[in-house]
C-alpha cells in the first residue's frame, strides 16, 4: 500500500513538473562515449534552468526530450561531427557533471536543432576547456538572434558557470515551426584543433512576442549579464494582455519598465536609455531572487500612469526597463529596449 502510495505520488510530482516548466525547453549536455557523466536533473548551470539533459554522446543525431523527460518533436544534429572528448580541468561538482566533458570543435560545427514550435526562446550555449597551454577561446553564434557573435574562454574556472566567459546567452524568435542553428568556431586553433562545447540550454520563454527588440547589444549589468526585454501576449488593445519580462537581472533589486514615444538614444551613467519623448514609469517592483533574476509586468491599458504617451490602434510605444544595480556603474544598469505597434 504504501508503495503504491508512493508510486502516486511520484506521478503526480511529475506531472506537476511537466505542468509548470514552458513547453519544448531543453537540455544537452555534451558526453564521451566510454566516460559518460551526464548532468543530473537538478543541475541548473548557474541558475539558468533545471530538469532533465539529454545525453549527446558519439553519435550523428539524437531526438531530444524536454527539461520534464517529455517526447519532443525536436531532433539534433551536427555538421562536421568527429566525436566527444573527455577533460578534467578541476570543475568542481556539481558543474563537473556539465563542464567535464566536451563536443571538439576541430575547428568548426554547426548544431542543428529541427522542429521547434513557435515561440520566444533563450539559447545557452557552455564552453570552458582550458589546455595546458594558453586559452582555448570558441566564438558561438545563433542564426538569426540579436545577440551576434560571443566569444567565450577562460584559463582558469572562474568558480560558477559565468555569462560571456563559459557560457553565452542569445535570443530567438519562430513564428512557425522552426529550425534553430548554433554554429561554433575555434577562435584560435592550434594545429587545426581547438574551441569546444560542453552542453546547450534551450528555454522557450514563451509565445511569439509582440514586440520589435533594438538598442543592441545589452550592455552588461554589474553581474557580467547583458539584460534583455522579452514579452508574451498581444499587441492588440482590446486583449489588454501584454506582458514585458526583463530577463538576467540582477536578483532582489528595484525595477521598473519606462515607456516613451520615441526611441532616442541617450547616454546616462548607467547606461543607455532608448527610449524618449512622453515618458512614464510604470509600477516600482522587486527582480526575482534566482541567480538569473527576471522581472515581469502586465501592461494595463485602462490604467496608465500619467504622463504617458496615449495608445492608439497604428501607434507605437517604446520600453525598457530600469533595474537598481548595487555595485554597477552609477548605481544602476538597463536593459535593451523593445518597440511595439499597437492593433484595435
Amino acid at each position: 500500500m504504501k508503495h503504491s502510495n508512493r508510486k502516486l505520488l511520484t506521478c503526480i510530482g511529475m506531472a506537476l513538473m511537466a505542468s509548470s516548466v514552458p513547453a519544448q525547453s531543453f537540455n544537452v549536455d555534451m558526453d564521451r562515449f566510454d566516460n559518460v557523466i551526464t548532468a543530473p536533473n537538478s543541475y541548473t548551470a548557474g541558475g539558468l534552468q533545471n530538469g532533465l539533459w539529454n545525453s549527446f554522446t558519439d553519435i550523428p543525431s539524437l531526438d531530444i526530450l524536454s527539461v520534464s523527460g517529455q517526447a519532443t518533436a525536436i531532433s539534433l544534429s551536427i555538421v562536421n561531427f568527429q566525436g566527444n572528448g573527455l577533460f578534467s580541468p578541476g570543475v568542481p561538482a556539481p558543474d563537473s557533471e556539465m563542464y567535464s566533458d566536451f563536443a571538439l570543435l576541430n575547428p568548426n560545427k554547426t548544431y542543428t536543432f529541427t522542429g521547434l514550435i513557435p515561440g520566444e526562446y533563450t539559447v545557452h550555449v557552455h564552453s570552458y576547456h582550458p589546455p595546458t597551454n594558453g586559452v582555448w577561446r570558441t566564438q558561438i553564434r545563433v542564426d538569426g538572434s540579436n545577440e551576434g557573435v560571443q566569444e567565450l574562454g577562460a584559463s582558469f574556472w572562474p568558480g560558477a558557470p559565468q555569462a560571456g566567459l563559459t557560457y553565452s546567452t542569445h535570443t530567438i524568435s519562430f513564428q512557425s515551426t522552426g529550425t534553430l542553428l548554433i554554429r561554433g568556431r575555434a577562435a584560435n586553433p592550434v594545429g587545426g584543433v581547438g574551441g569546444a562545447v560542453n552542453g546547450i540550454q534551450v528555454v522557450r520563454t514563451g509565445d511569439v512576442c509582440a514586440g520589435v527588440r533594438y538598442c543592441f547589444p545589452p550592455e552588461l549589468n554589474s553581474l557580467g549579464l547583458a539584460s534583455f526585454i522579452s514579452c508574451s501576449g498581444s499587441d492588440s488593445i482590446a486583449a489588454n494582455n501584454l506582458t514585458l519580462t526583463g530577463n538576467l537581472l540582477v536578483p532582489n533589486q528595484p525595477a521598473f519598465f519606462v515607456i516613451g514615444s520615441g526611441n532616442a538614444v541617450v547616454s546616462l551613467p548607467f547606461g543607455r536609455l532608448c527610449v524618449s519623448g512622453g515618458l512614464a514609469r510604470m509600477p516600482v517592483g522587486i527582480t526575482s531572487p534566482s541567480p538569473n533574476s527576471i522581472f515581469s509586468f502586465t501592461v494595463d491599458y485602462n490604467n496608465m500612469p500619467a504622463g504617458a504617451p496615449t495608445i492608439s490602434p497604428g501607434t507605437t510605444t517604446y520600453w525598457q526597463l530600469f533595474q537598481r544595480d548595487p555595485q554597477g556603474v552609477g548605481g544602476g544598469s538597463l536593459t535593451d529596449a523593445m518597440a511595439v505597434t499597437h492593433i484595435p
